[in-house]
């Protein structure tokens, strides 16, 4: 199994036509290496978001191509089961966006496929500004511990907060859609509250654990939202007696692996190759790269979760079900719930694991 990864870089100080340019070239080349790639159907690895496969309509104009078509090119058979443990976690698709599982209209197989849309809310400023009051009242009075620290677009901190971990500098723009809250919460209640108020009054959520996500979509969308930065929620606790971590999911997989590294010159986890890579989207995709022949997935090794549901409820294994068990670990977390933690089990592995050896050509 082979990955093409296509990258162009550019300075930004080059202004929109260097990256119109840039843009036109990798698609070329993109286009290019089609009739090279699996193509029977074509597949597409999840932790690589493919947004040319399909995605949801926004408003009725975006491509709208049918969920299956884009879900069995990233799950192949387990799609199927994937709608399923969707349709019973999240019939409503509170958890919903570009690329995220459906549910089914009717509560079942998974044969009849929601064609699911967005539509943008309009309303009067005087509404909006109603509507945000009555969001952060929501979130007070469901918090059981302080108020998260929060900030609306007026804050002088706002632009820095939300362009933090931005990676992909186009989404940098002021076309790029802004959330309505940047929330960045200390505790899991404050977490809570945010999922409980938002649903009440119909904003959509996004999560964002700080890693790459080029895509952007972590931290923008087309329907009024809130954003929760998980730039708090990066704790790991290593256990070497019972080789396991609980990491939060906020944390980086450099984070991870210099915390186990503390711990112990024997221990590692089988993740990813770049450390600024955050740990919650990272093995909710599967994780690949680093020992993945011995080792299998990142997702093989986990044991434990916490996440927030639809409902507000903070569940571990036990209490969600292993169906929900097994499809966030691998059919992206972002379609069933707000991830908290990860227990990963921990791997034996050679005091000396990698070397590199410098050549300089003659």
């Amino acid at each position: 199994m082979y990955l093409i990864d296509y990258v162009s870089n550019w300075d930004e100080k080059e202004g929109q036509e260097a990256s119109a340019r840039h843009m036109s070239w990798i698609r070329e080349l993109y286009d290019y290496m089609t009739p090279y790639v699996s193509k029977s159907p074509r597949t597409a690895f999840l932790n690589y978001k493919d947004l040319d496969l399909g995605r949801v309509r926004i408003n009725g104009g975006a491509t709208f191509v049918d969920p299956r078509i884009w879900g069995r090119m990233y799950f192949k058979n387990n799609f199927l089961r994937l709608v399923k443990t969707k349709s019973n976690v999240d019939p409503e698709n509170f958890f919903g966006g570009e690329q995220t599982i459906p549910p089914t209209i009717e509560n079942g197989t998974g044969e009849r496929i929601q064609e699911l849309e967005y539509r943008e809310a309009t309303s009067s400023p005087s509404k909006a500004l109603a509507q945000q009051h009555n969001f952060l009242q929501c979130v007070a009075s469901h918090s059981n511990q302080s108020m998260p620290q929060l900030y609306v677009p007026k804050s002088p901190s706002f632009l820095s907060v939300l362009q933090s971990s931005i990676y992909n500098l186009r989404f940098t723009s002021p076309a790029t859609p802004k959330p309505l809250f940047i929330i960045t919460p200390n505790h899991e209640s404050q977490i809570r509250a945010v999922v409980v108020c938002s649903k009440k009054h119909g904003l959509k959520i996004t999560v964002r654990s700080g890693g790459h996500d080029f895509e952007g979509l972590s931290y923008r969308a087309n329907v009024p939202f809130v954003l929760i930065d998980l730039v708090n929620f990066r704790t790991i606790d290593v256990n070497i007696k019972d080789n396991s971590a609980w990491v939060q999911a906020g944390a980086t997989l450099g984070e991870v692996y210099y915390r186990i590294s503390e711990k112990s010159p024997v221990h590692g986890f089988p993740a990813g190759a770049c450390p600024t890579v955050g740990v919650g989207g990272h093995i909710s995709g599967g994780g690949f790269r680093l020992m993945v022949r011995k080792y299998c997935m990142a997702a093989d090794h986990v044991l434990d979760a916490r996440i927030i549901n639809a409902k507000g409820e903070i569940l571990d294994r036990k209490t969600m079900g292993e169906d929900l068990f097994w499809a966030i670990r691998g059919g992206g977390v972002t379609s069933f719930g707000v991830l908290l933690a990860w227990k990963i089990e921990l791997v034996p592995v050679p005091l000396l694991h990698i070397l590199y050896l410098p050549w300089q050509k003659p």
